[in-house]
């Protein structure tokens, strides 16, 4: 170790109070902003994964003009070309056909609203873990098929409990008005708002009779292995099958998801300018004083021959080591956090209901990824180095003589 940085590490502990004060304002400052960054992180990715797990999922095929039209008549037609494709592609980690289809539901005292759903239990299970968020009943459509899973909001909203019936009355393809006698089978909550307010899920098969669905169908929902290929499989896709259907990332189905994206920059922007504000009035204030306090002592220094050089990387040193301190003591506090909600999340079941209307669990997870530790190195590293620049330029104006004569 050379003699410099010696002098500016023992030179911090002078006023032990006033560094340590410094340092663990540093150290809070960043291990706050690394677990809000984490846990806003986690937030946003539980979001999309919940949407998407039970709907879109990495990318979705419709009918042409379906997703405008919600018509049946705009159905994928002959969707067994395209399932075969999925099942020989090795980027694909999982797909499954749904039949989705507006109408009303209705049981002996009340009616609204709703969307069935034919699907593929087995299918559903290992696609979209269904099953995982199943709260009353049980996983099944029944022996005959005759029996329905629905939300837990349009439960709720209709008194419904397991074993009650109900009748799902739609529009089949032919145009005719329809309807299908179910008994409650089973009750998921998912905290996708779509399926949890209005879903009634059902038989695929059952469902493709009773719309007059043959051959067809809505949507062809599929996950990748790595969403890495997610641009270049779209592609691939397009040119195989373009001409018949129209095929969406999950991005261009919820683009308001990217703009939540585009805001997590800004606020990191704006975070880690707030931790460049705090430490750098922190270390400019403690390098000040400690300047001021030992003016004399300086202008001793640089009459017996020291450059001003050299007693200006003394001061800037003693900023980088209380700024470096702080981080080094913030990386382990705010490290140390996000592992631990990483693995058991952060317990929000007191919000649950709010948590629920946008999509999130009540358990929260945190993210944990290098680019926070970047981030906040280089805010530190920059603070420290922009707070010593003021009091070395106090110190530049004072000639050795008036320096030793100083009382500071």
């Amino acid at each position: 170790m050379s003699l410099t940085v010696k002098m500016a590490y023992l030179n911090m502990w002078r006023r032990k109070s006033r560094s340590l004060a410094v340092i663990m304002m540093i150290a809070v400052s960043v291990a706050g902003l690394l677990l809000i960054q984490g846990i806003y992180d986690g937030m946003v990715k539980q979001m999309i994964d919940n949407l998407i797990r039970s709907d879109s999922s990495d990318i979705t095929i419709f009918g042409k003009n379906y997703k405008e039209s919600k018509s049946l008549k705009d159905s994928i037609k002959n969707p067994q070309e395209i399932e075969q494709f999925l099942e020989n592609n090795q980027a694909v980690k999982s797909f499954i056909k749904r039949i989705k289809h507006d109408g009303l539901i209705a049981t002996a005292t009340h009616s609204q609203s709703a969307l069935i759903i034919g699907t593929e239990l087995e299918k559903e299970q290992k696609h979209a873990n269904l099953s995982n968020y199943l709260i009353d009943g049980k996983y099944s459509f029944g022996e005959k098929n005759k029996e329905a899973i629905i939300g837990s909001e349009l439960a709720d909203k209709l008194k419904l409990k397991v074993g009650k019936k109900i009748v799902f009355t739609a529009q089949n393809k032919s145009g005719e008005i329809v309807s299908l006698l179910l008994k409650v089978g089973g009750i998921v909550k998912t905290n996708d708002v779509n399926i949890d307010k209005s879903a009634v899920i059902v038989d695929y098969q059952a469902v493709e009779n009773f719309l007059a669905l043959k051959n067809s169908t809505t949507q062809i929902s599929i996950a990748l292995n790595s969403k890495e290929n997610l641009a270049e499989f779209k592609e691939n896709l397009a040119k195989g099958f373009g001409k018949e259907v129209d095929i969406f990332a999950w991005s261009d189905i919820f683009p308001m998801f990217l703009d939540m994206e585009e805001m997590i920059i800004v606020f990191n922007l704006v975070s880690y300018g707030l931790v460049f504000l705090v430490v750098s009035i922190g270390i400019f204030g403690v390098i000040l004083v400690c300047v001021l306090e030992r003016i004399r002592e300086f202008g001793i220094m640089l009459a017996l021959g020291n450059s001003f050089f050299n007693v200006s990387k003394l001061i800037v040193l003693e900023s980088i080591f209380l700024g470096f301190l702080g981080l080094g003591i913030g990386f382990l506090i705010g490290g140390g956090l996000l592992a631990y909600f990483n693995v058991y999340g952060m317990d929000l079941s007191v919000y649950a209901k709010g948590l629920s209307m946008w999509g999130m669990d009540s358990v929260m997870y945190s993210e944990i990824k290098l680019a926070y530790f970047i981030q906040a190195f280089l805010s530190v590293f920059f603070a420290t180095v922009f707070a010593a620049l003021w009091p070395v330029r106090v110190l530049k104006k004072f000639r050795p003589i008036e320096a030793i004569n100083s009382r500071g």
